[in-house]
């Protein structure tokens, strides 16, 4: 054999060795892979229900900005001059028929 075949093959078998040395072996992959998967699927299924749960609050918690204009003006009566966002609920600003300015709070 030459020299630089020599010297090639000796360098093979030390990256082959390095390689080998390096890399898990082919039954941990495996294991590893149906442990993650597992919690994966565990994990994605309690996030699942909390986005529902959190969903389903939002919904029964928010209003909007015109359903609480509408129901400030059907309450004090007026026209709405304002609609801020304020905690769970609105400030609505209203002008009263007879001129007068009141802030009130709409919420849940």
């Amino acid at each position: 054999m030459s020299r630089l075949s020599c010297l090639q093959t000796l360098c093979l078998g030390v990256l082959c060795a390095t390689l080998a040395l390096t890399l898990p072996a082919p039954e941990a992959v495996a294991k590893s892979d149906k442990h993650s998967q597992g919690s994966k699927n565990d994990n994605r299924g309690q996030q699942d229900k909390q986005n529902q749960r959190n969903g389903k609050d939002k919904e029964q918690k928010q209003m909007s900005a015109q359903q609480a204009s509408a129901q400030a003006q059907s309450r004090y009566g007026g026209r709405v001059l304002k609609v801020e966002p304020r905690g769970s609920g609105y400030n609505v600003r209203l002008l009263q028929n007879d001129g007068r300015v009141i802030t009130v709070f709409i919420g849940d």
